[in-house]
């Protein structure tokens, strides 16, 4: 998936108006006046890194914090108390972005994950997840998750699926995507392959079928 950065921005800016954010946050609030995170598994606070073709080149966005940690602190820095932190690959043209959920407690588990294992589920009402729902295992070295399936169930709530890595597209123009609704899953993308850094996978709505499901193939930026 491709996100540019001012689409992440945008998120970053209107988050706290979904469920179950609303409320949480008001401009010109106080943190002393932030309700209390209400599960372990909700974030409060979301970051999201910027980096260009020169490692040395990149910028920090942050959000307003989300809700106070009870007994606890919140981590205000990239990097900051990894065990508190979930961190996922945004990828847009020429510029390479990933997001980090800072939690209250330590989230991440200490079991390593084996192959295309799934690391990481988690859901909410937009493009930001807002609630862990299983955190199996973690990458080596902490390294960033990648989405490997994403879909929408029950009250318009959007899932999306985790691992380490994906396999390498075979080709340059590689089926990479394929989208379908497997009620109770609706649209239901799953990611078959990276496409790799000078192409991006892109749905063919034009190849539908008489189910309705479409699929993704890697083409240029």
């Amino acid at each position: 998936m491709e996100f540019p950065l001012i689409c992440v921005l945008s998120m970053l800016s209107t988050v706290l108006a979904f469920p179950p954010f609303a409320g949480y946050y008001f401009q010109g609030d106080s943190e002393s006046r932030l309700q209390q995170c209400s599960s372990a598994s909700k974030p409060c606070k979301i970051l999201v890194k910027q980096v260009s073709n020169q490692v040395s080149d990149h910028r920090i966005f942050t959000s307003p914090n989300i809700c106070n940690c009870a007994g606890g602190t919140c981590p205000l820095e990239w990097d900051e108390m990894p065990e508190n932190t979930i961190t996922r690959y945004l990828r847009s043209k020429d510029r390479f972005l990933s997001l980090q959920m800072k939690f209250c407690s330590p989230v991440a588990p200490q079991r390593m994950c084996r192959g295309n294992e799934t690391a990481l589920v988690v859901k909410g009402h937009s493009l930001v997840p807002s609630e862990i729902v299983e955190f199996n295992c973690r990458c080596f070295g902490n390294h960033p998750l990648i989405i490997s399936k994403a879909w929408y169930q029950g009250y318009n709530e959007r899932y999306q699926e985790y691992v380490c890595e994906l396999p390498r597209c075979p080709t340059v123009d590689s089926q990479c995507m394929s989208v379908s609704n497997q009620p109770p899953r609706v649209r239901e993308t799953v990611f078959e392959c990276d496409c790799g850094r000078s192409r991006s996978c892109k749905a063919d709505h034009g190849r539908r079928t008489a189910l309705e499901e479409s699929k993704g193939y890697c083409s240029l930026y």
